[in-house]
């Protein structure tokens, strides 16, 4: 009965002395100095400057970060991610079956900036510092007790991601981002779904999409289908998928509807040249901007007007045809192929009940410069008040259009055409052989 006794005071006093120290490691983990510790181990871990306004650490609450902040890796500047609030909630029993039980993970007002270097290197691979660089390879079993985690509820409220390009140029910008989901971590095998909103998509201030909605799946790769949103006034559909395993990369699968041309003009800066409502197919894939994106896709513009193109204007000043520079048309197609920063279009058609361009060609997209040929059709009333040596210079078809085949280069917003050459070709040919046969008569 003694030892009993003594047995029970002996449990009764390490039990005390537990529960001691769990209560002294709990105030830890809520003093300053615990935070100050915490921000100087994620700064070392990151190999760059972190900051954070306020850390709460509870063993029975968990974690509640607010004012975070961590900065670029040299020699990028400014900051990789802020973030307003991070709160994690766990359960404890879990732990005893080797799995970590996170019953909430909330961030409030993420924001992530990634940045391309001119080697193509992203910011987010330079953390880690001289510490990830000189790890050694792991190599077989890394040993230890594996965990697998339990992420039930995870919510992400009002973040944002971008990318720039080394100059600092704007590539691509997800505004009011929306994430609830639930994650699996089983092994080294991550599933997860739930379901994504995005208040907009801005492509190089150029291209907006907004109010875009999608179910997610996780896995070994990201993917956001079926997709839709809104595009200039109209719809649009489609996926995205994003690997990053084996190197970061995205795929994009979309059609859009009843987009008007108008509204998307304006939006890119551009003047407002064009009507009509634009068809869109697009399937493309890359790493970053313009330059790794290669695919493809069909745009057809549907009962429009042409108003003010240059190369309209300079179409039509040269024939003597006001209708060329304010066209309307029935259908205008473009066929488009993506690769090393050039757009080929092997079909180009315009087509109206006076006018019909047709043909082929590319854009250099970094500097947006014209390499097409062309071939202008004209109904022959378009060409009533053209000399005859103009109208010489064109050829009839079968079904009564004149035509004329023609060269466009330079830039867009001041491209260079070879038919005036052309036309003043015929018509000093056709004036010579006037003045010899009026010599020998």
């Amino acid at each position: 009965m003694k030892a009993i006794k003594i047995l029970g005071i002996l449990i009764l006093i390490l039990a005390l002395a537990v529960a001691g120290g769990v209560w002294y490691l709990n105030r830890f983990l809520q003093s300053p100095d615990f935070r100050d510790l915490a921000r100087r181990s994620a700064q070392t871990a990151l190999g760059s400057n972190v900051t954070l306004t306020e850390l709460e650490v509870s063993l029975w609450r968990g974690v509640t970060l607010r004012g975070i902040a961590v900065a670029n890796p040299p020699p990028f500047r400014g900051n990789l991610l802020t973030a307003e609030s991070f709160v994690l909630r766990y359960r404890l029993l879990p732990l005893l079956r080797k799995t970590v039980a996170v019953q909430k993970l909330a961030v409030e007002k993420p924001v992530v900036a990634l940045v391309r270097d001119q080697a193509g290197a992203f910011n987010y691979e330079k953390l880690g510092g001289a510490t990830a660089a000189s790890a050694p390879p792991k190599t077989g079993s890394t040993g230890g007790t594996r965990f697998d985690v339990d992420l039930s509820a995870i919510t992400i409220r009002d973040g944002e991601v971008s990318l720039a390009s080394d100059t600092g140029k704007l590539l691509v910008k997800l505004a009011g981002l929306g994430l609830d989901t639930s994650v699996a971590l089983t092994g080294n095998k991550l599933t997860g779904r739930g379901d994504a909103r995005i208040a907009e998509i801005n492509v190089a201030n150029a291209i907006f999409v907004r109010n875009v909605t999608a179910p997610v799946m996780l896995g070994d790769e990201i993917q956001l289908a079926p997709l839709t949103g809104q595009f200039a006034g109209g719809s649009v559909s489609g996926g995205l998928t994003v690997r990053t395993t084996g190197g970061f990369r995205y795929l994009v699968d979309l059609s859009g509807r009843d987009s008007d041309v108008a509204t998307l003009l304006r939006e890119m800066g551009a003047k407002p040249s064009m009507t009509g409502k634009l068809q869109l197919t697009a399937k493309l894939e890359g790493t970053g901007g313009l330059p790794t994106i290669t695919g493809g896709g069909r745009a057809e513009i549907v009962n429009g007007q042409l108003t003010g193109v240059p190369l309209l204007n300079l179409l039509g000043t040269l024939l003597q045809v006001a209708e060329l520079q304010n066209l309307q048309f029935r259908e205008c197609v473009l066929e488009y192929t993506l690769a090393n920063n050039v757009m080929q279009n092997p079909v180009i058609k315009l087509t109206s009940p006076l006018v019909q361009i047709t043909g082929s060609g590319a854009m250099g997209l970094e500097n947006y410069t014209l390499n097409h040929t062309l071939t202008l059709a004209l109904a022959e009333s378009l060409l009533a008040k053209a000399p005859n040596e103009i109208r010489n210079a064109f050829a009839k078809r079968a079904d009564g259009f004149l035509t004329i085949e023609f060269k466009i280069t330079g830039p867009y917003d001041a491209p260079q055409t070879d038919l005036s050459q052309r036309l003043l070709k015929g018509a000093g040919e056709q004036l010579l052989q006037k003045g010899l046969q009026k010599l020998f008569k």
